[in-house]
């Protein structure tokens, strides 16, 4: 059980109505993503067979919020649909995993001394360095970590990881010249 929270049961009745057992109460989509995000415990029980309805539940909340604010990314959705078997924590790793850490990689040869980098890239503070490293395994870690991450804290982390390929590839352009 969450801390000093309550374990709600609700009932899925056939006409789809949802009921809060605790509270006597028919209760919507909306109120049990609210009673999730305040840290309540909740199962989900189709009242006439007993089957545990939560993850389906869970994943119809999913589906309304992305229809209403539409902040994952469509190519995400579809690699989503394209490997149904895989968990979340599981696709987050095998889809951004790899890009963090292709992006770390490109970071470090870069700014690296024996990097291909200009007079400027060459002398590119050792802070800043160490400062971009750890911002990137921070973003990494937390991605790692997170497999109950929002479709907001996607959509915020897939902008800012194009923002710092942008900057690579915009520092890796003047390296060239």
């Amino acid at each position: 059980m969450a801390t000093g929270r309550s374990f709600k049961v609700i009932k899925r009745y056939s006409n789809r109505k949802l009921y809060d057992t605790s509270d006597s109460c028919y209760v919507t989509l909306d109120d049990i993503a609210r009673m999730v995000m305040e840290g309540h415990e909740l199962q989900v029980l189709d009242n006439a067979s007993k089957k545990d309805l939560t993850a389906v539940t869970l994943a119809q909340i999913i589906l309304e919020q992305e229809r209403k604010k539409r902040r994952m990314p469509l190519h995400m959705l579809k690699a989503m649909v394209k490997k149904p078997g895989e968990s979340i924590a599981d696709f987050l790793r095998t889809e951004w995993g790899n890009r963090v850490q292709s992006l770390k990689e490109s970071a470090e040869r870069l700014l690296s001394p024996e990097g291909k980098g200009n007079e400027s890239t060459k002398n590119f503070p050792v802070e800043n360095q160490k400062r971009l490293d750890e911002k990137l395994l921070t973003l990494a870690e937390e991605l790692m970590a997170n497999s109950h991450v929002s479709a907001g804290d996607l959509a915020k982390w897939n902008a800012r990881l194009d923002s710092l390929e942008k900057r690579i590839q915009a520092l890796e352009a003047s390296s060239m010249k």
